[in-house]
């Protein structure tokens, strides 16, 4: 299944709220996955950090499944 051509569903890449960056990372993007991770911790109890470092690895998996090259998927797939 090719998503590709839905990458931009979201906004374009550095355009928009995605332009806020900070050590070419979207800050937006950032704090929403933080806040959900609280969201998320509040009902499971467990670890914020472990949540939110799930969160991130599945953001990064997502943004390869829709074409769409961040600085983390760059850093992730460089290997």
């Amino acid at each position: 299944m090719n998503l590709c051509k839905y990458r931009d569903s979201f906004g374009k890449v550095g355009t928009g709220v995605h332009s806020l960056r900070l050590f070419n990372i979207a800050v937006v993007d950032t704090l929403l996955t933080l806040l959900l991770a609280y969201i998320i911790n509040s009902y499971l109890k467990s670890n914020l950090l472990v949540i939110f470092f799930l969160l991130i690895i599945l953001s990064i998996a997502i943004h390869k499944a829709f074409c769409v090259e961040t600085t983390l998927t760059k850093m992730f797939f460089s290997f």
